[in-house]
């Protein structure tokens, strides 16, 4: 199969010298701090910490093939949507890859394209349209480099367990208490 046509994304240099908040989705995240965020500095919810910031200037979750899949009112989220391309793709991952980039998401490339031989990349990638890391919040600031921003703030990042926006059958979602 031919892969379809893909624009990938890439990032540009939107808030100089800003603050932005990223929204982890541990179980730390409380609505207050979250509500306190709202028109003081750039924000940037990871997975379904949307929920709690509709209002949020980018929404990025980087299970391109699973987290649209099972969150797709999050294709409804008015700010920037933004996804990563898996390393491999068979011909299923390339058609939703590609139902997303018509649905709106901003696709950007891994850094695993550039050392296939699965070596890690450290850091923030070089290149506006890739991302480096295993995770969403080590991929979203490989990305917010790119933003020109120079303060980062990093709520429900807590650095523990895997996952925390559902569909994994090995844990639960927190509840982000108030």
């Amino acid at each position: 199969m031919q892969p379809p046509e893909i624009a990938y994304w890439e990032v540009q240099r939107c808030w100089p010298d800003e603050a932005v908040a990223i929204l982890g989705g541990g179980a730390s995240l409380r609505q207050t701090q979250v509500d306190y965020l709202r028109d003081k500095c750039r924000v940037i919810a990871i997975n379904r910490a949307w929920t709690l910031a509709p209002w949020a200037d980018w929404l990025y979750a980087c299970d391109a093939d699973r987290f649209w899949a099972w969150y797709p009112e999050a294709l409804a989220f008015d700010g920037t949507k933004v996804a990563v391309r898996k390393v491999w793709m068979n011909p299923e991952a390339w058609r939703q890859l590609k139902a997303l980039t018509d649905a709106g998401v901003k696709v950007l490339r891994h850094s695993s394209r550039e050392c296939p031989c699965g070596a890690r990349h450290e850091g923030a990638s070089p290149d506006p349209a890739v991302v480096r890391g295993d995770n969403s919040a080590f991929q979203i600031l490989s990305v917010i480099a790119h933003t020109g921003v120079h303060t980062v703030l990093l709520l429900g990042v807590d650095m523990r367990g895997r996952h925390w926006h559902g569909g994994y059958d090995l844990i639960g979602t927190p509840d982000y208490g108030s």
